[in-house]
């Protein structure tokens, strides 16, 4: 994943108020503008280093705990796991979290193309609010936190749902108003909906975006506040104790910080859910992959591998992992975790 993720239009937006970022602001020579280039340059690597400068967690997000046992160092980031509670988590976190969300983010960094796969993820997003709709069977108000270009809020609109989100990333946000779509431009833990939107919601969603946030205890606490008594909460993330997490350790695909911040087994999320006001009423554990990439190159072969892949991808418009783990993740269950929840 590549490791330079600036933004220049996110950093400008945050400039002090006493600082003039305009190169050539007050420049009456060729030598002071040359001056002003070299100085606005500066404040940029200043400004990124204040923003991207990592924050030491010393206590546990799930049970306060200042005690934790050191895994792994991937990317520069080291995680941990908690001695009391059990929950992994990086240790030294990005300040901020918005700058690497980018179109970067979007178009390499996690996704080969996000929105040129929208066939796919409509296809995907369909199935899931089909299973929403057997768990809350009157269809109301939906909130989608993390909800990128709006996929999800555009496939529950289609089926009848009041749908809208909460994206932090401004190029996603911007994409899903292009659309028409409702969508608050805000980090969720720090987004103040006000008294109108107070137990306002019927169906709160979080699909791959609790392992992201800076402080998933927030963001449920919150999320239960604006959710109708009752209300249905979705959680999906990866499971730090599945067998292909274990297999994997440190070349676990989900382990991936600076994006992901927190690794949740399914006891880990039972007890945060359990402690934000949520009780669980569904798992399901058919997502994700059981065996890893490199555990089937060791069983049939490198070359025989990709040859079975190409032939995949030509047939089935899928690559040969996926198929060969079907069947796995219907019998043992995959390494992402989906968690339907009511509340209290």
């Amino acid at each position: 994943m590549p490791q330079n993720h600036q933004d220049t239009k996110v950093h400008k937006k945050n400039y002090p108020p006493e600082a003039d970022t305009t190169v050539g602001a007050y420049c009456n020579t060729p030598l002071q503008v040359f001056v002003a280039i070299l100085k606005n340059c500066f404040l940029l690597d200043i400004l990124e280093l204040h923003h991207i400068m990592p924050i030491q967690m010393t206590t546990c997000n799930l049970c306060g705990s200042s005690e934790n046992e050191y895994l792994y160092t991937k990317d520069g980031f080291d995680i941990v796991k908690c001695q009391r509670c059990g929950l992994v988590f990086v240790k030294n976190q990005p300040s901020s979290s918005a700058l690497f969300y980018n179109i970067d983010y979007y178009k390499g960094a996690a996704y080969n193309d996000y929105v040129g796969e929208r066939k796919q993820r409509i296809a995907w997003f369909k199935k899931r609010i089909k299973l929403i709709n057997t768990l809350h069977l009157r269809k109301g108000k939906l909130l989608d936190i993390g909800c990128a270009v709006g996929f999800f809020v555009e496939v529950a609109n289609d089926d009848g749902w009041d749908a809208q989100g909460v994206e932090i990333s401004e190029y996603a946000c911007n994409l899903a108003k292009e659309k028409g779509l409702k969508v608050f431009c805000d980090d969720f833990c720090y987004l103040d909906l006000g008294e109108k939107y107070k137990n306002y919601f019927d169906v709160i969603t979080l699909y791959d975006t609790i392992e992201h946030v800076k402080d998933p205890k927030r963001v449920l606490l919150k999320a239960n506040k604006y959710m109708k008594a009752n209300g249905l909460l979705v959680v999906s993330t990866g499971d730090i104790e599945s067998i292909g997490a274990k297999i994997s350790r440190d070349r676990w695909y989900l382990l991936a910080p600076p994006y992901h911040l927190y690794f949740f087994s399914i006891n880990t999320l039972r007890r945060l859910l359990e402690r934000t006001g949520f009780s669980i009423i569904k798992i399901d554990k058919r997502e994700g992959n059981v065996l890893p990439l490199f555990v089937f190159k060791k069983i049939i072969g490198n070359s025989c591998l990709n040859l079975l892949n190409q032939v995949s991808l030509k047939i089935i418009k899928r690559n040969m992992v996926a198929v060969l783990n079907y069947p796995l993740l219907r019998i043992i269950g995959g390494d992402i975790v989906t968690v339907y929840a009511i509340k209290k």
